[in-house]
């Protein structure tokens, strides 16, 4: 693991901020980690089964029941649509 100390202000802050108070993260450095992963996707350098790994060990972190993981995986496909 890596030690980072980020600061953000104006819109990239704004967008963090918006993340964590719509739910799709729990906090900032979750932002953050969700937004590395769908860039990562985006232009190549991650498959679907790395992102798939990394929701699972965020899943077992919440203790989501699969109802919940189903609705938040179609959530996120739905945004990243719009």
């Amino acid at each position: 693991m890596t030690t980072i100390t980020l600061k953000t202000k104006g819109l990239q802050n704004e967008i963090l901020e918006r993340m964590v108070s719509l739910g799709l993260a729990s906090t900032k450095k979750e932002a953050i980690d969700f937004a590395l992963l769908k860039m990562g996707f985006d232009i190549g350098l991650l498959k679907s089964e790395e992102i798939l790994k990394f929701i699972d060990k965020i899943v077992a972190k919440k203790r989501m029941s699969p109802e919940e993981v189903a609705a938040e995986i179609e959530r996120v496909k739905n945004e990243s649509l719009s």
